[in-house]
């Protein structure tokens, strides 16, 4: 996956945040589709027979990347000079890059079970995922199409974590599925094109892979702390009041986002 954003942003340099939110609307798509297609597959197929179908399936695409896809010399020289350094990027970018993931997977790990709780229905703890999902899907299909040529990245990025803030807000200020649901589908509809869109920032300031790394720890860490401080206080709304302070803190430090990266070094 980070091998495919760095080619997919090197070769639509000028429309990398475009660029960049399409690929994970499709990554976002198949988080929701394969699940299902996984359980559909197992009426027809055994364990076995499916994984043999997947690992057939990247042996394909693992043989069509060596024939068929090609380095240019930019990423070669490039390549030589990644380090690990986090001296290319603002300290603040930094530390806003690793908060989306993190609240994207406390929310769409935990809005199932809260909604369980407060209201035990099945269809209604259901409903909690699809608002989640269908926001996100959404917004980033939204933002995947010319709509970023019209808005500033900035503006955008800016709005969204304002709505991803009201979202974990009327989250956690009701108990009743009229504030719960708009709640959860608020925050995927926020959090969309934020990702992509801070992605394409840092990799203006530099390509180096290590800020990938950097931006998955939060999706790592803050799905367990969320649980962790459920857990210790008994109530998992106390518990998501750690996404709530994770999305109060992407405000804050949006706010303060430079105007515009520099372009990556040729």
């Amino acid at each position: 996956m980070t091998s495919i954003s760095l080619l997919r942003a090197g070769r639509n340099a000028a429309r990398r945040g475009r660029e960049l939110n399409r690929l994970n609307l499709v990554w976002a798509a198949g988080a929701c589709l394969c699940p299902s297609l996984a359980a559909h597959s197992l009426r027809i197929a055994n364990v076995g027979e499916i994984f043999s179908g997947v690992a057939a399936f990247f042996l394909l695409l693992g043989l069509w990347t060596a024939l068929f896809e090609r380095d240019n010399a930019r990423v070669v020289a490039g390549a030589a000079g990644w380090t690990f350094s986090l001296a290319a990027w603002p300290l603040a970018l930094v530390v806003l890059i690793v908060l989306p993931g993190g609240v994207e997977s406390s929310i769409g790990g935990w809005a199932a079970t809260y909604m369980q709780r407060a209201h035990g229905a099945l269809a209604t703890t259901v409903s909690a995922g699809t608002c989640f999902w269908g926001g996100l899907l959404l917004s980033r299909a939204l933002h995947s199409t010319r709509l970023l040529e019209f808005l500033t990245e900035r503006s955008v990025v800016r709005h969204s974590l304002g709505i991803v803030a009201l979202g974990s807000l009327l989250l956690i200020a009701s108990g009743s599925a009229l504030a719960i649901l708009p709640g959860v589908f608020l925050i995927g509809f926020g959090l969309g094109p934020v990702y992509p869109l801070l992605l394409a920032q840092v990799l203006g300031y530099s390509e180096n892979p290590l800020i990938f790394t950097i931006a998955g720890l939060g999706s790592a860490f803050l799905p367990w702390l969320t649980g962790a401080v459920s857990a210790s206080a008994s109530s998992l709304r106390i518990g998501l009041l750690v996404p709530l302070a994770a999305s109060l803190l992407m405000l804050a430090l949006g706010l303060r986002l430079p105007h515009r990266s520099p372009a990556a070094a040729p």
